[in-house]
């Protein structure tokens, strides 16, 4: 049989209550209750639940009977506690067949849910504000690089030059590996061109960003060349730390894989990413920052750009249309130019 969504926690406080009532007072029962915050929470979902559907004694001693919770209670709490739960009642429950009623969310109920979240949300954004920090920085401060400072001296020492090698030619050879595949893969079998706009945008606000804001080298940085080259993420020093290129380059070949329906290659993508942030990380090629906006900026640049993929299929479509037909008559002068 099923039962109302809230069922369970309007058992506690019912189970809660007739349990001991016998023993405290009304009055004492009521303070105990509101001290430890049971009284406001469960008030206010049995509000909410009134107002979707009016509950029956019938179902009330339903719900009970469904939780076990009939046999914990004696015949003298439930007649002094309530008289409509009479052994009446729960014959008649007994022999009912019928199915309680469905949920209706109503307006009321939604008026409710919107008061608590809105009440919440300015208790969280009061003490958001008492706890402001400040914390004396001279400059970069960076907890996630600092975690992993360990590992970090640990590829810097020349005895480790052959693990901190392989490490940095495996992170680069996937994501080079990775771009040639869904490059061919576009061009045999794409159909939009929402996948080189994207990745153009992305790095045309990348590199405006980088222009207008510089951050110095980490002090554990290192991103030499393993012996070989790299086509996607070229080795040596570079300062282009904000925001990586490296993460949100993976993570938008994930997302196209995705769309396309190629669940394996997407995970493929995806525990690439995972190592490609790791190394990032413990070589200090870039800060955590750069990573989580990176990471961030390049999901929401490929939906923004999906969601505009008909006009701009529609725009490459025109103008292929315009310069074939430039050519074509510019061809066309020539031959008639021959002709003469």
């Amino acid at each position: 049989m099923r039962f109302r969504k809230f069922d369970f926690s309007f058992d506690i406080w019912m189970n809660f209550f007739f349990r001991y009532s016998n023993k405290f007072s009304k009055q004492k029962l009521n303070l105990l209750m509101y001290l430890f915050g049971i009284y406001p929470i469960f008030s206010f979902l049995i509000i909410t639940l009134k107002s979707r559907e009016k509950i029956s004694p019938n179902h009330m001693a339903q719900i009970l009977q469904h939780r076990g919770l009939l046999e914990s209670i004696s015949n003298s709490s439930l007649s002094s506690t309530d008289e409509s739960l009479s052994s009446s009642s729960l014959d008649t429950l007994e022999k009912s067949t019928t199915k309680p009623k469905s949920h209706v969310f109503t307006r009321k109920s939604q008026l409710y849910w919107k008061l608590f979240l809105a009440v919440f949300g300015v208790t969280v954004m009061f003490f958001a504000r008492i706890n402001m920090p400040d914390n004396p920085v001279a400059g970069i401060e960076d907890r996630v690089l600092m975690a992993f400072q360990g590992l970090n001296n640990w590829i810097h020492q020349d005895s480790n030059a052959s693990y901190r090698r392989i490490m940095l030619f495996l992170c680069a050879t996937q994501i080079d590996l990775i771009f040639f595949t869904t490059l061919i893969y576009w061009v045999f079998y794409g159909k939009t061109g929402r996948l080189p706009v994207t990745i153009a945008i992305f790095y045309f606000i990348r590199a405006l960003v980088q222009s207008l804001w510089w951050s110095p080298y980490p002090a554990g940085y290192y991103w030499n060349s393993p012996g070989f080259p790299s086509f996607v993420a070229p080795y040596g020093r570079g300062s282009d730390f904000f925001f990586s290129g490296h993460s949100g380059f993976l993570v938008l070949m994930a997302n196209e894989w995705n769309n396309w329906g190629k669940k394996k290659m997407r995970n493929y993508v995806l525990m690439n990413l995972v190592y490609t942030i790791f190394i990032l990380i413990v070589y200090q090629a870039h800060y955590s920052i750069d990573i989580f906006t990176g990471v961030f900026f390049a999901d929401y640049c490929y939906r923004r750009i999906d969601s505009y993929k008909q006009h701009i299929d529609q725009f490459f479509k025109n103008l292929a249309k315009n310069i074939e037909t430039f050519f074509f008559r510019v061809s066309h002068r020539e031959m008639m130019k021959k002709s003469i």
